[in-house]
């Protein structure tokens, strides 16, 4: 039975057509979810979507710290393809950033998304939101694991929010665990960054053929069904 909105399916639940042995399929996902995880498919759905609105809307400007008048306004990939230009340049300091919900001008290595595809090209290595948990702990210590969300993955390395308690250099172990993964992800990775909203950046230092194998064709699939929802 459908399609149905996230609205239509929201009502059958509370009137009883739907129940916990029904199975619910969402564009984008891979196989039949039961309907005890609606909420996470409606969360990763609502983030599916975001990322692809944001990339097209032109409500982002960008100070290059010359004195020259601000660009914009720019769409998301505009502006990423603008800054991957000047990181080869090592031109990126200085630079600030302002719109999609930022309330002032913002040093760019304070705007932890942006500066995570700018980071990393993502024609060279593509990455995709990916919704989980992720238990981090310092190498090298006895402390106990801090959990954190996770917010994007890729062959390289992962975006993480709640991560307050870590700083840029600190090299941790983190297992990964996601409905949108077969399995737990066991990594070694170092913090490229840590924003004042505690989001942060790892590149993977240590990962098993296997799990690496499990991420690519996480991403390969995100973004076929993204291209071809466009």
């Amino acid at each position: 039975m459908g399609p149905y909105s996230t609205q239509e399916v929201e009502s059958r639940l509370h009137a009883g057509q739907f129940n916990a042995d029904c199975w619910v399929w969402a564009r984008g996902a891979k196989e039949w979810s039961p309907m005890a995880e609606w909420q996470i498919l409606v969360e990763r759905q609502t983030q599916v979507e975001q990322w692809s609105k944001e990339a097209h809307q032109p409500n982002w400007y960008v100070d290059f710290g010359r004195g020259d008048k601000p660009t914009g306004p720019i769409n998301r990939n505009e502006l990423v393809a603008q800054l991957v230009k000047l990181k080869f340049g090592a031109q990126l300091e200085g630079v600030k950033l302002w719109g999609s919900g930022l309330k002032t001008w913002t040093p760019l290595f304070e705007v932890t998304d942006i500066l995570d595809l700018v980071g990393i090209s993502r024609r060279e290595v593509p990455r995709a939101p990916l919704m989980g948990e992720v238990a981090v702990t310092r190498s090298g210590t006895k402390s106990e694991a801090h959990v954190a969300k996770a917010m994007s993955v890729s062959l390289n390395g992962m975006g993480l929010k709640h991560c307050s308690f870590l700083r840029a250099g600190d090299h941790v172990q983190i297992s990964v665990k996601s409905f949108e993964l077969a399995q737990i992800v066991h990594a070694q990775a170092v913090v490229l960054y840590v924003g004042k909203n505690g989001d942060c950046g790892l590149r993977f230092t240590e990962i098993s053929a296997e799990d690496r194998a499990m991420i690519g064709d996480h991403v390969r699939h995100f973004l076929e069904s993204d291209q071809a929802a466009a």
